[in-house]
């Protein structure tokens, strides 16, 4: 049984059936969904009203109607597309770093401050050349970097030396130490000795070099070298995985053997040392420690010219 029409549609002025329900809540207006949506539409909605209605274009200055939910989410401030594309139209910048020329959009650039790089990379690259200075060791004249924050520590010596070596062979040489303090010659010091023409890392070993020379004008030995080979500890996977011994000696008979200076036996040389003698059982590594080597230096320094 077909209902009885009780209503007319506001739109289309059609007669329809419109439950007492919807007829007690006001909603029995319209006979369709189509019809309702064009009631609601535009001036029509009654959201559309205060400031959805009067919203003002932030390009052309045009007064247009926005929806009220995209006012809540921080929309709604242009009146269409293209007014949005030619206000986010793109700036010209250029690299601080590469001094290549890239692209933002206005509203990005206007957001942020970091402006001056086209890419992270290049920010991390600049900001690395304005942290570090380039300085020249006064030692071997070679170029180096070292950071500002260091210098202006003060520490005396800082950014003289581009490495420990250069910097033991300064001291070595002037018997001085980088503070300016006196250190007795002989005891350490790294450096250049103008009578065997070679750089050592300590007076004792240049002692016993003079030593070894000795002894090859005597004939005992037939060569030696210092600091020619390095070991390798392939298997280890923590702590010291190399070790270069001090001397070469190459006896009279061919045979080789290593002889190590070691004044003072320290945690990670005896590591070494006992690695070695696992490692290589068929290397013949000779200790000499502050016992032998002074036993040495007292019967043999006077006859040897230089020794410290």
């Amino acid at each position: 049984m077909a209902l009885q029409s009780n209503s007319f549609c506001k739109i289309c002025n059609k007669p329809f059936y419109a439950s007492p329900g919807h007829t007690k809540m006001g909603w029995g207006k319209y006979c369709s969904m189509q019809c309702r949506t064009i009631a609601n539409t535009g001036e029509g909605n009654p959201r559309w009203s205060g400031e959805a209605s009067n919203r003002i274009c932030q390009f052309c200055k045009k007064q247009f109607r926005c929806k009220p939910s995209h006012i809540k989410i921080g929309e709604g401030k242009y009146c269409s597309r293209e007014c949005w594309k030619k206000d986010h139209a793109k700036k010209q910048l250029v690299c601080k770093n590469c001094e290549t020329i890239f692209y933002k959009y206005k509203a990005h650039y206007l957001r942020t401050k970091n402006n001056h790089f086209c890419s992270r990379k290049c920010q991390g690259q600049y900001k690395t050349k304005t942290r570090n200075e380039i300085r020249r060791c006064i030692v071997c004249n070679k170029e180096f970097k070292i950071k500002k924050g260091e210098l202006e520590r003060g520490k005396k010596g800082v950014g003289s030396f581009c490495s420990s070596r250069c910097k033991s062979a300064f001291m070595g040489r002037n018997h001085f130490s980088v503070s300016g303090k006196y250190r007795a010659k002989g005891r350490g010091g790294g450096g250049k000795r103008e009578d065997l023409g070679m750089y050592f890392r300590s007076g004792w070993e240049a002692n016993y070099a003079r030593y070894l020379n000795f002894l090859r004008s005597i004939r005992e030995i037939k060569s030696w070298k210092y600091e020619p080979v390095t070991f390798e500890f392939k298997d280890i996977k923590r702590g010291n995985k190399f070790y270069t011994p001090d001397f070469e000696i190459l006896n009279n008979n061919n045979t080789i053997e290593y002889h190590e200076i070691k004044g003072y036996m320290d945690k990670g040389s005896a590591t070494k040392l006992k690695r070695m003698s696992t490692k290589y059982p068929k290397v013949k590594l000779i200790l000499i420690d502050s016992k032998s080597y002074q036993a040495i230096a007292k019967e043999v320094k006077r006859f040897i010219n230089g020794w410290e």
